[in-house]
């Protein structure tokens, strides 16, 4: 910061020396994400949600994980899309919750989906007729 001055007539003086002032150093991390479940499943997508995190400063967002590996950050929200999956795959999401200071909480528990199969058999093709006999 830097502090300058001015009279009624509106001349400025010279600014004072720049200091820095911080703020208190924010050292707990949030609350780790809790009810990990679908709120709606296809056989390429899934929607899940979660219970909202805490912290004594408040949560900036959340990180989501596929199978360990992450596929989004900075969610804001307690809900998230996944989509671009694959039919009849079953799928296993975790969730952390992340503050401005970085702090970060631990994963939620680890919560599994298995995607739909709506994909219909492909309809016969080559039929070919043979000897019929007559059983006795």
């Amino acid at each position: 910061y830097s502090v300058g001055a001015f009279d009624a007539a509106g001349n400025m003086s010279g600014g004072s020396d720049f200091i820095e002032a911080r703020t208190a150093d924010d050292k707990e991390s949030p609350s780790r994400p809790t009810s990990l479940q679908a709120n709606s499943v296809s056989e390429n997508q899934v929607i899940i949600q979660w219970t909202a995190s805490s912290d004594n400063v408040g949560v900036r967002g959340y990180r989501v994980y596929r199978d360990n590996t992450k596929i989004a950050t900075d969610i804001t929200g307690t809900s998230y899309r996944d989509t671009g999956l694959t039919h009849s795959t079953t799928y296993t999401y975790s969730v952390e919750a992340f503050d401005a200071a970085g702090n970060v909480s631990g994963r939620s528990g680890d919560f599994e989906i298995t995607t739909s199969d709506e994909t219909s058999p492909s309809k016969p093709t080559n039929l070919r007729t043979g000897a019929v006999t007559e059983a006795m």
